[in-house]
């Protein structure tokens, strides 16, 4: 199993914080969304990377233009979410988990979250991305793919 950028809960603190801060953006039109957007999702390094690399920008933009989150999406995702606690759980899984997080995460603030994933989930390994924010795979899309190909060689049954 891999985990990319996740949580085994969400206080009920953060499922509010995120529509509130969703239905503030209600009225912005879809560049100012991506602009917020890009400053939560990513390092600061990468934003300065997008302001100077107009074909990445242009290809994040897109896939953000394509197909926008709207607001009652963030509100089923917090429906989904509002319950979701599985830390007492987390012991009873048997596979190999890899789990990933960025050091520079704005959206799972902090490595605790990781980290109480990687102390009670058994036969797990933590790998934390250094300089990378929440979409770690767009910043260092190399890395990430190695991490997880050297994780499934070494797991392969």
């Amino acid at each position: 199993m891999i985990l990319c950028a996740t949580t085994s809960y969400h206080p009920e603190t953060s499922v509010k914080a995120i529509i509130e801060s969703q239905q503030l953006m209600e009225n912005f039109n879809l560049e100012q969304k991506l602009r917020v957007r890009i400053g939560v999702l990513y390092s600061r390094p990468f934003q300065k990377k997008l302001r100077s690399d107009k074909e990445l920008y242009q290809k994040i933009r897109h896939n953000f233009i394509e197909d926008p989150t709207r607001l009652q999406d963030w509100i089923n995702q917090c429906a989904g979410i509002k319950n979701h606690d599985t830390r007492d759980s987390l012991h009873k899984i048997q596979q190999p988990t890899l789990i990933l997080a960025g050091d520079e995460d704005k959206i799972m603030v902090g490595l605790e979250h990781s980290e109480l994933m990687h102390e009670k989930i058994p036969n797990s390994k933590l790998e934390i991305i250094k300089n990378v924010g929440h979409r770690f795979v767009d910043e260092e899309p190399e890395k990430v793919n190695n991490l997880i190909w050297d994780f499934i060689k070494e797991n392969m049954g």
